[in-house]
């Protein structure tokens, strides 16, 4: 396999190289944000004095926010703009970031919910002519 990529990879232009890294690091960033929050969910338990059921009903909304949050952006972008998509998307995912850092208790886990709305806010139909 390694071959396979590396013949692969060479055969591709530099600016292809660049999207393509440009790409794979935006991916992970955007995963780790969603995982962190996995990697956290005892000491959120533990803290927090939740259950198991309102921790795991917590990660559901954040995964449901993520994808009605695509869709949302998605739509946007295709009707306004992917630029302007893009910079409510930013400005989503600030406001509740913010919100979030500036309460406690368990509302920041629910800002994160709404902020991950933000997460997968990239075009999901094509786009039109």
């Amino acid at each position: 396999m390694g071959d396979w990529f590396a013949r692969t990879f060479s055969n591709i232009s530099t600016t292809q190289r660049q999207t393509l890294i440009a790409a794979s690091l935006g991916w992970m960033l955007d995963s780790f944000d969603a995982m962190l929050y996995v990697l956290v969910m005892a000491h959120i338990i533990r803290d927090f004095g939740i259950t198991k059921g309102t921790a795991g009903l917590l990660n559901t909304l954040t995964l449901l926010a993520s994808g009605i949050g695509g869709v949302l952006f998605g739509f946007l972008a295709d009707r306004v703009g992917r630029k302007h998509a893009l910079m409510g998307s930013i400005l989503t995912y600030s406001v509740f970031t913010v919100i979030g850092s500036a309460l406690h208790g368990p509302v920041p886990v629910f800002c994160h919910a709404c902020a991950a709305a933000k997460a997968d806010a990239r075009p999901r139909t094509a786009p039109t002519k």
